[in-house]
């Protein structure tokens, strides 16, 4: 496994946030694939990777304690 491939497991599983498990970070890799897709930046091994990714993130979220102390940070300013 690349490092890069490494790192987006990482962050779609909101493991690098500043709020472990925050459920926003998911929703951004999310938006970052179809952006990619739409862009035609997508070919297929990404997106697998992508698809992955995510996939791996729901199945922690939804196994593991780590978006039970989640909580939103609102941005001042």
């Amino acid at each position: 496994m690349t490092e890069s491939t490494r790192q987006l497991y990482r962050v779609a599983r909101s493991l690098d946030s500043l709020v472990v498990g925050e459920p926003k970070i998911l929703w951004k890799v999310k938006d970052a694939m179809h952006a990619a897709r739409q862009a035609g930046s997508l070919n297929t091994q990404l997106g697998n990777l992508f698809e992955k990714a995510i996939c791996v993130a729901k199945k922690v979220r939804s196994e593991t304690e780590i978006a039970s102390s989640a909580v939103w940070l609102a941005r001042c300013g």
